[in-house]
């Protein structure tokens, strides 16, 4: 998490917003798409404080004091920092799913398809860990939908192959 932090971090301090500061992040780690689901993800679901005294920041994006052993990066007074947002979370529903719950959904639905499977939706997809999932599975086309367009923009660096829309899937059943 460390890496991703310090590419929100740098970003922020260059006069960046958050979302350009979280595809900063997510860029950092785009090597391996989980870390970009679940660090990047995690930062996309952060809001941006500003520090009122140094601070270290743990991997959770918790403060705590600035020499903290749990600190992996530091935070001087005044700065822009991620800072963890668990209210704002729960009330839009947002919800990070487990690489390896991912993985076992992903796997369950695949082997109840009649016939070749060509297609996977994700009808939240949030940051995209459905997405990575399908991605390693082979699903030939893969699509999501999420009301969150900075989740959306982390998803497309985690899954660049899928198609995205900014959008509630659900409304069209209404």
């Amino acid at each position: 998490m460390r890496e991703a932090l310090v590419a929100y971090l740098e970003r922020s301090a260059r006069g960046g917003n958050h979302r350009a500061s979280v595809l900063a992040a997510a860029r950092a780690v785009a090597s391996n798409p989980w870390d970009v689901v679940s660090q990047a993800g995690k930062l996309a679901r952060a809001r941006p404080l500003i520090a009122e005294q140094d601070l270290g920041l743990t991997a959770d994006l918790r403060p705590v004091a600035v020499d903290g052993r749990q600190a992996v990066v530091r935070i001087e007074q005044g700065q822009t920092y991620p800072g963890w947002d668990g209210t704002g979370r729960r009330k839009r529903g947002a919800y990070d799913t487990p690489r390896d719950l991912a993985r076992r959904v992903v796997h369950a639905a695949s082997s109840a398809v009649d016939g070749e499977l060509r297609t996977g939706l994700d009808t939240a997809c949030g940051t995209g860990a459905f997405l990575v999932a399908m991605a390693e599975a082979g699903v030939p086309e893969i699509f999501g939908t999420d009301l969150d367009e900075v989740a959306l923009a982390v998803a497309r660096i985690a899954c660049p192959r899928a198609r995205l829309l900014c959008d509630d899937a659900l409304k069209h059943g209404v």
